[in-house]
C-alpha cells in the first residue's frame, strides 16, 4: 500500500470539489491508505498543558487528602 503526504492531499482538495469541511483527494486506480490527521502544533502544546495541569491537580489533591487523613 502507498502512502500520499497530507501535504498533496491539501493542495488536490480543494482544487477537486473539497472545502476545509469536507476534504476531497483524486487518486490514480490502486490500492491506499488514505490517513488525513489534523495534528498542528497548537493541538500538541495544549495537550502537554492539559497533562501538566491535571498532574498537578492530582498531586495537590494526594497532598491535602494525607494532610487531612493525619489530623
Amino acid at each position: 500500500m502507498r502512502r500520499i503526504p497530507t501535504t498533496a492531499i491539501s493542495t488536490i482538495s480543494t482544487q477537486n470539489g473539497g472545502d476545509w469541511t469536507l476534504r476531497a483527494a483524486v487518486l490514480p486506480a490502486g490500492k491506499y491508505d488514505l490517513v488525513m490527521r489534523f495534528e498542528p502544533d497548537s493541538y500538541r502544546s495544549g495537550t502537554r498543558i492539559s497533562r501538566a495541569s491535571s498532574l498537578t491537580l492530582l498531586a495537590f489533591t494526594a497532598v491535602l487528602l494525607t494532610r487531612v487523613e493525619k489530623k
